[in-house]
């Protein structure tokens, strides 16, 4: 089963659920997903500063999260990038 990220309209609809005072598993109900992402989304993105669901930051958050994950590129340095491929053509 493949993850479905949430859409800006879900989350929107995720804080009026919370504004309404909504159970997570009403929420869940009323987007037609499990709890356990609906729980985790509110969890990762609610500030300890504020304690109040923002879905705009949630998203933007989300967004930045998607493209900075996966491998790091490495060898970024030219030189060290000549000298690895030196080394692996000479068979070292």
């Amino acid at each position: 089963m493949r993850y479905k990220h949430f859409s800006i309209e879900e989350r929107e609809r995720i804080q009026e659920m919370l504004w309404q005072k909504y159970s997570v598993r009403e929420t869940a109900r009323e987007l037609g997903r499990t709890p356990s992402p609906v729980s985790r989304e509110i969890k990762l993105n609610l500030p300890p500063e504020y304690y109040v669901y923002t879905p705009r930051l949630a998203h933007e958050r989300a967004c930045k999260k998607r493209k900075s994950r996966g491998r790091e590129e490495r060898l970024k340095n030219e030189l060290i990038r000549t000298y690895a491929k030196i080394k692996l053509k000479a068979g070292c």
